[in-house]
């Protein structure tokens, strides 16, 4: 096999040796790094080359960190095109598609005119086609899709990561269980130990749909449960607010806890004072829970039964008798007590 080495470029104002030559090539192999092409070419040489391309090198020789340029490597079994120059060197201008029974297609999808594609073998694509849609993934389940036609931007996947640096978002699914839950980390600050709140939707361990907790109160948390219930707990005061409104509060029973003493989640024993719920008047809200569907308000009042017999109301008035003036007089006068002299 034939190879051609070039440590630097040389001035070499002599006429040309021989004219530009460019035969096919077929890729016989690659190398590890990708960027020696080794070819046999269709009038029987063996070449290593690398290829030609508008942006290959965009810096200096030197330039090992940033690699400036665009790059590609193609497979074995590739047809390459190879230049040869007036001074006798080769290169690899370009690849081209085998023709077969579909012409020179192959099993890549139909475009229309103006459509630029980018494609691998295993799925992976970025499309930026004539109508101005772009398209970009990995497959059809993990792609971003920008529309021109609504102006949206689309991202479409079974797994969503996203990872800052004061926080992360994870949107999960488990392929085996076929459950997932979508989890939100935010950290306060970049500072070691800053506080974060954390929100988890969907499928958790504990059983719990919505949860949302802070690191600065480990027992601190919110949660509703699958069949609905919803806790609050809280290791430090729970203050509710309602300058402008009304609190209310509504259900089959309520318990208040009037211990003063910190108690287990889920326990409700006898430190616990049950009161009674009192019948909802018309016009109460719903459950911010669940949304009825709203009832007619009355406009009247219902009409009284005539067959019920009515009780005439009665007032008893209560009052204390006072105590006549004379018979106090009377009572200082039978005592004989001397008054006090002022002095």
């Amino acid at each position: 096999m034939m190879s051609r080495s070039r440590t630097a470029y040389t001035l070499d104002p002599s006429p040309p040796k021989t004219g530009v030559t460019v035969v096919e090539a077929d890729v016989v192999g690659v190398s590890p790094d990708g960027y020696t092409i080794s070819v046999r070419t269709r009038d029987g040489r063996s070449l290593d080359l690398q290829y030609l391309s508008p942006a290959a090198a965009l810096g200096k020789d030197t330039d090992s960190f940033a690699g400036a340029g665009y790059s590609y490597t193609p497979e074995e079994g590739s047809i390459a095109i190879v230049v040869t120059t007036s001074y006798g060197e080769s290169y690899i201008k370009g690849f081209v598609q085998k023709r077969s029974s579909s012409g020179y297609r192959g099993l890549r999808e139909a475009r229309r005119q103006g459509d630029q594609t980018i494609r691998s073998r295993n799925g992976g694509f970025l499309d930026v086609l004539a109508s101005a849609l772009v398209r970009m993934g990995a497959s059809a389940l993990a792609q971003v899709v920008a529309n021109p036609g609504d102006d949206s931007v689309r991202t479409i996947c079974q797994n969503y990561m996203v990872s800052t640096g004061l926080g992360d978002l994870t949107w999960l699914l488990d392929y085996e269980t076929r459950k997932g839950a979508l989890r939100i980390l935010s950290r306060s600050s970049l500072e070691e130990g800053a506080p974060s709140a954390h929100l988890a939707l969907g499928d958790n361990p504990s059983g719990n749909l919505v949860e949302i907790g802070t690191s600065s109160g480990k027992n601190s948390s919110f949660a509703i449960e699958r069949a609905g219930n919803v806790r609050v707990d809280s290791d430090k005061d729970v203050t509710m607010m309602a300058p402008k409104g009304k609190l209310r509060q509504q259900g089959k029973k309520i318990y208040l806890n009037t211990s003063g003493s910190a108690k287990p989640r889920n326990s409700f024993r006898s430190n616990f004072f049950e009161v009674p719920t009192a019948a909802v008047q018309p016009g109460a809200p719903a459950s911010i829970l669940k949304f009825p569907k709203p009832k007619v308000m009355p406009t009247a009042l219902p009409i009284p039964d005539p067959k019920k017999v009515l009780k005439p109301t009665q007032f008893i008035k209560v009052s204390t008798p006072l105590t006549p003036v004379k018979d106090t007089l009377a009572r200082v006068e039978a005592s004989k007590a001397s008054l006090p002299r002022l002095s």
